[in-house]
């Protein structure tokens, strides 16, 4: 965070402006509230407060059998659901490209879909 940076609490938020002059401001970035305006700074800062930290991988990253896999990976959505980044960890998922795993409450097969939207979207 620069000297020059105003962070303020406003409808479940923080919001950052910057000074262009004396009366007109750049806004630079809106944040959700569980996030402290000094992680904003770091993209990948959420990770931190993700409900998983500090679980077994094994959870996330399935092997074996394609049954066992399933009930695995229906468990693993489910502890998705109430994280409170659940939103970053999948933007950040799709964004990367990531192929293996349980990553915001999707499978693989579920972000290759999302992306598969997105490109369809953006070419419309």
């Amino acid at each position: 965070m620069s000297d020059s940076e105003i962070w303020f609490h406003s409808w479940e938020q923080w919001v950052c402006i910057v000074p262009l002059d004396d009366r007109k401001y750049r806004p630079l970035a809106i944040v959700p509230d569980y996030i402290e305006p000094e992680a904003a700074v770091d993209p990948e800062a959420w990770k931190d407060l993700a409900d998983c930290r500090g679980t077994s991988p094994a959870l996330f990253f399935l092997e074996g059998d394609p049954g066992e896999c399933a009930n695995t990976a229906k468990y693993a959505k489910s502890f998705c659901k109430t994280c409170p980044v659940r939103v970053e960890c999948l933007a950040y998922a799709v964004d990367n490209h990531i192929e293996h795993g349980v990553w915001g409450g999707t499978t693989p097969r579920q972000r290759q879909k999302i992306r598969a939207q997105q490109r369809t979207d953006g070419a419309a």
